[in-house]
């Protein structure tokens, strides 16, 4: 379904999850942020410029900072 609607095919290890709210969105950007070990993907239709867009950003740059 996702490739019919323009995504990246499918590449082994990952996983697709569908939230149902803004709120829960962000909860699991966060965590998956805080707890990412090599590398950090992210593919969103928005981000932005308010505390929530900041806030992603934030994490990101702190996560970049530290290797």
């Amino acid at each position: 379904m996702l490739t019919l609607n323009g995504a990246c095919p499918p590449v082994s290890g990952n996983r697709v999850e569908f939230v149902a709210s803004g709120e829960e969105a962000f909860h699991h950007f966060e965590r998956q942020i805080l707890e990412a070990r090599h590398t950090i993907h992210i593919m969103t239709f928005i981000l932005g410029r308010d505390a929530v867009g900041r806030r992603i950003v934030k994490l990101l740059a702190q996560r970049a900072r530290e290797g």
